[in-house]
């Protein structure tokens, strides 16, 4: 294994499930993009590769949508968007129209960046919160924030 995919994978196994689904998200994005720009540069191979994973990243995210945590009308609203995506990607399959990803693309680039600012906001309340939440005790022992340390 090469420094790089030691890297790749120190990076995974130290990710967050938010982290995880954000790199997923993007990389969609990406290779959709690739896709389309590998088309128009008539590289036919590396565009139909490219679109192929886009799609394997799609279906899994709608297949791991936790459809018990999200709020039903934020779940109801990505699993129909993901469900259209994988509609619009197979239907540039069937008729070779890569044309067809570029509004796919512009979705997941809308969820990658919806998510990544929900999860930004959770970060800073959560930091917020653990702020509020910092207490001394004055009983003789060492102060630190938010635990009690016997001196």
């Amino acid at each position: 294994m090469n420094a790089y995919s030691n890297y790749l994978k120190h990076e995974l196994e130290n990710a967050s499930s938010e982290e995880i689904m954000l790199k997923l998200m993007e990389g969609a994005a990406l290779r959709l993009g690739m896709a389309h720009s590998c088309w128009q540069n008539n590289e036919k191979i590396r565009a139909r590769e490219f679109r192929c994973r886009a799609l394997e990243i799609i279906t899994y995210l709608d297949n791991t949508l936790d459809m018990e945590s999200a709020p039903s009308e934020i779940g109801e609203n990505l699993d129909g968007l993901y469900a259209y995506m994988i509609s619009e990607i197979n239907e540039a399959t069937r008729k070779e129209d890569f044309e067809r990803l570029l509004p796919v693309k512009e979705i997941m680039q809308d969820i990658y960046t919806g998510f990544k600012d929900a999860v930004q906001e959770e970060k800073k309340q959560k930091s917020g919160a653990a702020k509020n939440s910092d207490y001394t005790y004055s009983t003789g022992k060492e102060q630190r924030s938010g635990l009690t340390i016997q001196g």
